[in-house]
């Protein structure tokens, strides 16, 4: 309970200001309460507040007391966890279907892994730059959304793109440090052109004066960014694909 009141800074309710703006019409009442937290993120504390105040319901002597957080803390908490937990349940169900499509595809265990890992992290160091710039610029939490979308659907693309160009040079006759050549020369060409064009639609996205499209947005060039030099990586690995 100390913990409590080191969280909650200050309160302001009916007892300080007798309105009739906090009786609801069925005698429910609010207040209005003042977060802090020692490192920052306020976020984080939710959790222990309403852990806190499930307690206090529960310990009341009223039967049908019920103690609720809202506002823009609680809200964006809870937006996060839904976010991360559907991001964490498409990926969990999209990935064995990839993977047996990319299989099939390239008859290889180790050519149908090099989209997947691409793809795996263009979203880990998107995010992880997306964390850093809203330390600066404050950013939706659906962010997180496109960027999983977007990093699996262009990392996917363009390492496909990659690794079918080296093979059909490799079948061509060429050896492995010619072929990587080969496509680096012209599947690199197609994947700085088709990137640049998406990038263009997501900077357009930048001037809308709403944050949760420019957070899309920053997501989406951020995603651009990262995907096109990693499926390129999959020169490093040639090797294992023929």
């Amino acid at each position: 309970m100390l913990g409590f009141f080191k969280i909650v800074s200050r309160t302001f309710s009916y007892l300080d200001a007798p309105d009739s703006m906090f009786i609801g019409p069925r005698g429910e009442t609010f207040l209005i309460a003042g977060l802090t937290s020692p490192d920052g993120k306020i976020d984080e504390v939710v959790p222990r507040l309403r852990a806190v105040t499930e307690r206090l319901a529960i310990r009341s002597t009223l039967s049908n007391v019920s103690l609720r957080w809202t506002g823009e803390t609680p809200l964006n908490h809870d937006l996060r966890s839904v976010s991360a937990g559907d991001a964490k349940d498409a990926e969990r169900r999209v990935m064995p279907v990839t993977m047996v499509l990319l299989l099939a595809a390239f008859g290889a265990v180790a050519a149908a892994l090099l989209p997947l890992l691409s793809a795996g992290l263009a979203i880990v160091l998107a995010l992880g730059a997306a964390v850093a710039i809203s330390g600066f610029w404050p950013l939706s939490i659906l962010l997180q959304n496109v960027v999983t979308m977007l990093g699996l659907g262009l990392g996917i693309d363009y390492a496909l793109l990659v690794v079918g160009r080296f093979r059909e040079s490799l079948e061509s006759g060429m050896t492995p440090s010619d072929a990587a050549v080969d496509a680096a020369r012209k599947a690199g060409h197609t994947i700085a052109l088709s990137g640049a064009s998406v990038a263009i639609g997501f900077v357009a996205l930048l001037v809308i004066p709403v944050n949760e499209i420019r957070s899309l947005a920053v997501g989406g060039l951020l995603v651009i960014v990262m995907a096109p030099p990693l499926s390129m990586l999959s020169f490093a690995v040639a090797g294992m694909v023929k």
